[in-house]
């Protein structure tokens, strides 16, 4: 095939591409990959082309942004931005905030433009993010993070709530990592003076963390 010829045919299958609207999910699914660098791409370009096929719920593709946070960058704040993003701008949010909106005479700190989070989607999200933890632990986050449907709920408190259940399923591998480690018999069963110990020595550390990040500060 002659020069002409195959710039030809890659001119061709340029406009089919552009045409078909496969050029633009492509290239959205590259710079994807390309500003997370997730350790599992193809389990991310498979969510990312299925969330193009099916209608998704919006609090879904919220939860989905929250799932790839936690892989890829650990929870930083332009990923949650783009969650926070998702949900202000929702259809369910809008009809909510047309049907009881108060007026303000000034915006909420950190509450980003457009229509703004509700209660109602971020209630829902919380208890998605939660959904893994136990009963205890579970209601104790929604309690503590409560907003009733139609509150305004500020970026702020999105991404605190949001990075307490990232950093509460955190604690709880770490956890279960480290009893694993002392449990050298198998038997799931630890002896209490060793974690008593360990648990000791990690006050000390933090305490002198604490300490020489105060004569830093000074």
């Amino acid at each position: 095939m002659s020069e002409r010829d195959a710039a030809a045919e890659a001119a061709l299958a340029t406009d089919y591409l552009e045409k078909v609207g496969a050029k633009k999910s492509v290239q959205d699914a590259l710079q994807l990959l390309l500003k997370h660098r997730p350790e599992a791409p193809i389990n991310v370009l498979i969510s990312f082309f299925q969330s193009k096929l099916t209608s998704v719920p919006t609090v879904t593709l919220a939860y989905r942004q929250f799932q790839l946070a936690k892989r890829t960058d650990g929870l930083a704040l332009g990923t949650i931005a783009e969650a926070y993003r998702l949900l202000s701008g929702s259809p369910a949010a809008s009809n909510r905030a047309q049907q009881k909106r108060e007026p303000r005479s000034k915006p909420v700190p950190g509450e980003m433009s457009g229509v703004g989070l509700l209660g109602g989607d971020y209630m829902q999200l919380l208890g998605m993010a939660c959904s893994d933890f136990s009963p205890h632990a579970s209601d104790t986050i929604l309690r503590c993070f409560l907003k009733h449907d139609f509150e305004a709920v500020s970026f702020d408190a999105f991404h605190c709530a949001l990075a307490t259940c990232y950093l509460y399923e955190v604690f709880i591998k770490r956890t279960a990592a480290l009893f694993h480690a002392l449990d050298r018999t198998g038997h799931g069963v630890v002896r209490k003076e060793l974690c008593e110990s360990i648990l000791q020595s990690l006050a000390s550390s933090v305490a002198a963390y604490v300490v020489a990040l105060g004569s830093v500060a000074s």
